[in-house]
């Protein structure tokens, strides 16, 4: 009885069967995985060196496809078949994990630097959590990050007590997305 409860179509995560539910499946295997392999650190007994934020990025590009697949984006959306949009924000959230994997050593050796293609990826990840947050937890947390990213930015406007120089946008995106003390910490 209580299994079939949890097959209504009030059930909050969709279940997806055919190519879709494999997918679905082999990212929820990859995720406990990958806890495994940075635990053990496997890729140092093959002579690689791999950074931490590139497992966490793994972690995150894997969090980041899975929840477009798993949960609507609204109330009334169809729980039995996914929309086009969720199957391109899955396959966006994975990339934008998978991008500081590839490319996190030329990351970390121009560091200083914002080039626009790690600028555009880091507003696009930054809207990306924020919308998987919304989608999981509602608007609440939403609303209080969003907070915090526009005073990081708008801090110059405010008084005294609440007074810093402000970032500019592009240093922000890049800092939320990369630094280790942000998404990837």
């Amino acid at each position: 009885k209580a299994l079939a409860d949890l097959d209504t179509p009030r059930m909050r995560f969709r279940r997806h069967k055919g190519v879709l539910g494999t997918v679905e499946r082999a990212f929820l295997v990859c995720i406990p995985l990958n806890g495994i392999v940075t635990i053990l650190d496997v890729f140092l007994y093959f002579g690689k060196s791999v950074w931490i934020e590139q497992y966490l990025a793994v972690f995150l590009g894997l969090i980041m496809g899975l929840v477009p697949l798993l949960i609507p984006a609204t109330k009334g959306a169809p729980p039995d078949r996914l929309p086009w949009y969720d199957a391109v924000l899955s396959v966006l959230g994975f990339w934008l994990g998978l991008y500081v994997v590839l490319f996190y050593h030329d990351i970390v050796m121009s560091s200083g630097l914002t080039p626009p293609d790690r600028t555009i990826m880091g507003a696009l990840a930054i809207l990306f959590v924020l919308e998987c947050c919304r989608r999981l937890l509602g608007w609440a947390l939403v609303i209080i990050v969003a907070l915090f990213i526009l005073y990081g930015h708008f801090s110059y406007v405010l008084p005294e007590p609440l007074y810093s120089r402000g970032v500019p946008w592009v240093r922000l995106a890049n800092y939320l997305y990369l630094d280790p003390g942000a998404l990837l910490g």
